[in-house]
């Protein structure tokens, strides 16, 4: 794993992904696992995820533990009208697949294919 310097001379750039829930949203940087955030607008999420993402990299930096480098990227697909009933529904497609193969499906990593 690469490391960034311990004092960035240009910005650095983590994805960070924001899920709406009834009330509030949250938010988190799969490159930085334990760094969340939640707040009542998106716009106030973000923020948050900039303040927590500073203040996790500085405990890092502080501890002497290494940083590590933003490597995730996120993009969203389109499919076909009639694809997908709902919402709910998706959730629970991907929630089986990625049980199936074990894992948190909002940590779920691709695996190779199995050799025949």
């Amino acid at each position: 794993m690469g490391k960034i310097d311990s004092v960035c001379k240009t910005p650095v750039k983590y994805t960070i992904i924001i899920e709406k829930a009834p009330h509030n949203y949250s938010a988190y940087a799969p490159d930085l696992p334990g760094c969340v955030a939640a707040a009542y607008t998106r716009d106030e999420v973000v923020e948050s995820m900039r303040e927590a993402i500073e203040f996790h990299l500085d405990g890092l930096r502080r501890d002497g533990d290494p940083v590590p480098p933003p490597q995730t990227t996120a993009v969203q697909v389109e499919v076909g009208p009639g694809t997908v009933r709902s919402s709910a529904t998706c959730a629970t497609v991907v929630s089986r697949r990625v049980s199936r193969v074990g894992g948190d499906p909002r940590r779920a990593t691709p695996r190779k294919p199995r050799s025949a």
